[in-house]
């Protein structure tokens, strides 16, 4: 049997607390865009682990004694599209809190793990 938290707000010690540490995030279908030496670009799925800006939050949402990270999940498959996070016009992040994100500690996973770094690190295609 899965034993499910409560749906009343967890005290530090509880533990369901742990449900309140990670915010996951779907519709923004993010991918990365890679170009090779001849100029062909193509875009892979990917995970995104990213942490929150504190006073955004709480300006939205209230005062919180742990700020949750926020994990944002790919597309299921290719045919959905996306948009890539290291293009040159992107806008950010869609959603209750893509205002919120930190830019600057998003990390960026493959599909099969492999942890390519922050997204201030990916050069704009």
């Amino acid at each position: 049997m899965i034993r499910r938290p409560p749906r009343s707000t967890p005290s530090n010690s509880s533990a369901a607390s742990d449900v309140y540490k990670r915010q996951m995030m779907g519709h923004n279908h993010p991918l990365v865009g890679f170009r090779d030496k001849l100029g062909y670009v193509w875009r892979e799925r990917v995970w995104v682990k990213a942490g929150l800006v504190k006073s955004r939050i709480e300006a939205k949402y209230g005062s919180h004694d742990s700020m949750p990270r926020a994990v944002i999940m790919p597309a299921y498959n290719d045919m959905t599209g996306g948009r890539a996070l290291n293009s040159k016009d992107d806008t950010g992040f869609m959603g209750p809190i893509g205002g919120c994100i930190r830019k600057s500690s998003t990390e960026i996973y493959m599909l099969d793990g492999t942890h390519i770094g922050k997204l201030s690190g990916l050069r704009k295609i």
